[in-house]
Formats: structure tokens, C-alpha cells, sequence
């Protein structure tokens, strides 16, 4: 039985770290980039205001997800004893090698996703989970 208790606290701001990472890593570090991959047209009027009237509705089914990540996370860390940052790291970087990498590849693989495109959001996604975890495992 699983008896580790969960810094509610730790998971609500962990589950902030995509949204804000995501923020910076799709907009000025890589928006342009990532538009270009995705086929997007940034004069496309049309599409931006599309976006914007789906933002609010996609931010809270995105933040509902991050939680239940974040939790399951602060659950896992927990059970395995983590308390370094090293373990943050090593825990991040498991998980995301052994869930995140193979299941995002399916898109290239299968489907019409750009190899670079998937190499911009499978790094997206290690570094959120490493800041996640290590919020998770420093406070407890």
C-alpha cells in the first residue's frame, strides 16, 4: 500500500511549470519554428483568432492534465525516496525517455509529423518534467 502523503501545494504550482515553459519554449524561443513545422501561416487572421476563442477552453483541459500528472509524479517520487535534485533529474529524464519519447514518435512514424517538430516538443516536454519533478521532490 502506497502511504506517501502529497504536498498539494508542490502539485499545483508543478502543474503551472507547462503552461509557463510552454509559454516561452512556443512563443519567442521557438514560436516561429513551431509554426513553420505545424503549417501554420502567422498572417492567417482567421486561424489566430480560432486559436484565441479555443485558448481559455485548451488552458483548462491542459492544466486538469497537468495535475493528475503532477500528482502521479509527487506519488512516484514519493515511493521511490527521491530527494535530491539529482533525483529529480534522473527521474524526469527516466520517464520521459521511457513514456514521452515513443508515444510522441508515433506521429512521425505513422502519422504526418516532421522529425524536427517532434524533436521540439519531446525536449518541450523532458524539460517541464525535470522542473516539475524537482519541485515536487524540494517541496515537501
Amino acid at each position: 500500500m502506497l502511504s506517501y502523503i502529497v504536498n498539494y501545494g508542490a502539485v499545483i504550482i508543478a502543474a503551472l511549470v507547462p503552461m509557463i515553459v510552454g509559454m516561452v519554449w512556443y512563443g519567442p524561443l521557438f514560436g516561429k519554428i513551431w509554426m513553420q513545422l505545424q503549417g501554420i501561416d502567422p498572417n492567417d487572421t482567421q486561424l489566430q483568432a480560432t486559436m484565441k476563442a479555443e485558448a481559455k477552453k485548451n488552458y483548462i483541459i491542459s492544466f486538469i492534465g497537468n495535475i493528475i500528472t503532477a500528482y502521479i509524479a509527487a506519488i512516484m517520487l514519493g515511493t521511490l525516496g527521491a530527494l535530491t535534485i539529482g533525483d529529480a533529474l534522473l527521474f524526469a529524464f527516466l520517464t520521459w525517455l521511457a513514456f514521452a519519447t515513443f508515444i510522441q514518435l508515433q506521429g512521425v512514424l505513422w502519422g504526418k509529423d516532421k522529425p524536427k517538430l517532434w524533436i521540439l516538443n519531446t525536449s518541450y516536454t523532458l524539460i517541464t518534467w525535470m522542473f516539475m519533478a524537482i519541485i515536487l521532490v524540494l517541496w515537501k
